[in-house]
């Protein structure tokens, strides 16, 4: 079951532009994923130029 996370993908994007870096800890299995999933679609659809690389180390192809 997926439970959107509004309250804290709206803190993310009002962090937008502040150059620290973000930093999102939880439970494993508590949605960071796809709160940084969310997150990469809002940008897509709001920003013209976007340049986003996204690497899951969970991967087989990363585990070297």
């Amino acid at each position: 079951k997926y439970i959107k996370r509004k309250t804290y993908l709206d803190r993310l994007i009002r962090l937008r532009n502040i150059p620290d870096i973000k930093i999102i800890t939880g439970l494993r299995g508590s949605g960071k994923t796809k709160l940084v999933r969310d997150y990469m679609n809002w940008i897509k659809s709001n920003e013209q130029y976007v340049n986003i690389i996204y690497i899951s180390f969970e991967d087989p192809n990363y585990a070297e």
